[in-house]
């Protein structure tokens, strides 16, 4: 991995999309969710969503070539890592209604795409694709703000990966696109990483490893405590997307008990973004969520429960989908719970310009509305637990 010094670029000047509020009454309050773009000069942006409306843009102070990074901290509490301009990385922790006034520099490291970032207890992970491709990580003690040394994954790759916390067994899980374009995977668990990857695929009779020429996608987080991730990916040969339930926090080689396999959801241009409400339905796991852009770039939802049951197939439980929104997006859609029954989505629409539509369970959308400002990239979205 290459280690660099060199600084974050921060511009003055607004971006054209972009009005950022000179004032905002709602600013020290805790939104539900918080949307982080990078607007069409690079700048940073965020934004709050407070129960039915957005707070307006404000400016981060700082920009990125790349889609930011999110992940949840505690109550109130949001992480936000990036790639600068210059390909250092910076950290920015938003709590108590607000953000950290500076920008924390990793030390040393750099990247060429979009850091990943999850969080156990009070240390932050963080995953980048190194200049060289390789795959490194990093820990961040957020009481103290100590960084820890980089730790080489033994792995590469040509897209970032993808990274999720499983907090009741104290184990992280990380996919990643092989540069052979396969799906692998490794874990973190008992504080250290694994020394192996493996083919993100169970063992259920066969041999065949998925093929992507895109990132993937995980998610943890069902109701039952019985620790699993749910993976997807854009499949190389027919577009589809796949997905694959298996357990957190340890090797898949392993049969997992019923196997389930890769179940195919439907076609994509970009890779899906999971999400998770382990509330609907009432007294059961929970249910992923996997929104996706089809191949003529409408916006679609899929849904099934959360569990490793092998009849919960896609669309065909108590939300028998799928369900279009339609809307136009080039870019990967963003998504996150934004209430029990209700996910809100954020995409990146035909003229780049910002929209906001709501899904809630069952099963309706409330229509797209404009957020104003505009993004060239993928949006960031993310619930404040």
């Amino acid at each position: 991995m290459a280690l660099g010094l060199i600084v974050l670029i921060l511009v003055s000047v607004q971006a054209v999309a972009f009005k950022a509020e000179a004032t905002n009454p709602l600013a020290t309050s805790v939104p539900n969710m918080i949307s982080v773009v990078a607007g069409t000069n690079g700048d940073l942006y965020w934004n709050g969503f407070f129960t039915d409306h957005w707070s307006g843009w404000q400016s981060l102070s700082g920009a990125s070539p790349s889609p930011p990074g999110l992940c949840q901290s505690g109550h109130g509490r949001v992480e936000l890592v990036v790639e600068g301009y210059g390909q250092s990385i910076f950290h920015k922790s938003f709590s108590a209604g607000s953000w950290s006034p500076t920008w924390d520099k990793v030390p040393t490291g750099a990247t060429g795409d979009q850091p990943v970032c999850a969080v156990l207890g009070t240390t932050m992970h963080l995953v980048v694709r190194g200049t060289d491709d390789e795959l490194w990580a990093n820990s961040l003690d957020l009481n103290t703000g100590t960084w820890s040394a980089w730790v080489n994954l033994g792995g590469s790759s040509p897209s970032p990966p993808a990274l999720a916390a499983s907090p009741s067994i104290n184990a992280l899980d990380l996919v990643a696109r092989g540069e052979d374009n396969k799906v692998y995977h490794t874990f973190y668990a008992s504080g250290s990483w694994s020394t192996a990857w493996e083919w993100a695929r169970p063992d259920c009779g066969t041999l065949v490893a998925p093929i992507t020429n895109t990132s993937p996608a995980i998610v943890s987080g069902n109701s039952t405590g019985t620790s699993i991730v749910q993976v997807a990916f854009v499949a190389a040969i027919n577009q589809n997307v796949y997905l694959l339930a298996d357990f957190a926090g340890r090797s898949w080689n392993v049969n997992p008990t019923p196997c389930v396999g890769w179940q195919d959801i439907a076609g994509s241009l970009n890779p899906p973004s999971l999400m998770v409400d382990q509330s609907v339905p009432a007294n059961s796991p929970g249910t992923v969520y996997a929104l996706w852009n089809s191949g003529e770039g409408s916006v679609n939802l899929s849904s099934r429960t959360f569990d490793l049951n092998p009849g919960d197939k896609w669309d065909t439980g108590p939300l028998p989908g799928p369900y279009p929104a339609g809307g136009y997006t080039q870019n990967r859609p963003a998504g996150a719970v934004l209430r029990s029954g209700t996910i809100g989505v954020v995409v990146s629409g035909a003229s780049k310009d910002l929209w906001y539509n709501s899904f809630t369970y069952c099963c309706a959308w409330s229509g797209w509305t404009t957020m104003t400002g505009a993004t060239n990239i993928d949006p960031g979205l993310i619930t404040v637990p």
